[in-house]
């Protein structure tokens, strides 16, 4: 029952996605979804409809901090770059894991090399992200609201 409601959702968003009704889409639609939803690992398991609304609230939130860190990473870079006496300590940054899940780690990552300035250029196995920063002299606070805002929403996201 689980799967038809996986490949019903599935076909739905690509029927969307596309905005073509056609016969052929519709066919392609069930073949894709079909398969993806053979790929998925779905659980029997109850829904906790409350934590999921928990989830979905920090999930908007997290999209929000998230465009907030590329408009403010980007002015600072416009000031950086502008200063002609180009006032940069760039270095490798050590933060540490911001949540148990790979899944939430790969997001925070993401979320880092994507705001301007930043980039993540590995994860060891512990979850430990080295970033490349153009300020390293402000460690301190790359690691603070790594593991602050960053762990708080991603751990309501990823239990």
């Amino acid at each position: 029952m689980q799967r038809v409601v996986a490949v019903a959702g599935l076909l739905a968003l690509y029927l969307a996605l596309t905005s073509n009704l056609t016969l052929s889409n519709m066919v392609v639609g069930i073949v894709v979804a079909v398969l993806i939803a053979a790929l998925l690992p779905i659980k029997a398991q109850t829904s906790d409809w409350r934590r999921l609304v928990i989830a979905f609230g920090a999930m908007i939130l997290y999209i929000g901090v998230l465009i907030l860190d590329v408009v403010k990473n980007g002015v600072i870079m416009g000031r950086l770059i502008l200063n002609p006496r180009l006032p940069m300590d760039p270095g490798i940054v050590a933060i540490p894991a911001c949540c148990q899940s790979e899944l939430a780690t790969a997001l925070s990552a993401h979320a880092m090399t994507a705001s301007p300035g930043e980039l993540v250029i590995g994860i060891d196995a512990e979850g430990v992200m080295y970033t490349h920063v153009l300020d390293a002299s402000k460690e301190d606070e790359y690691i603070e609201d790594a593991s602050g805002r960053r762990r708080n929403l991603l751990s309501r996201i990823f239990p």
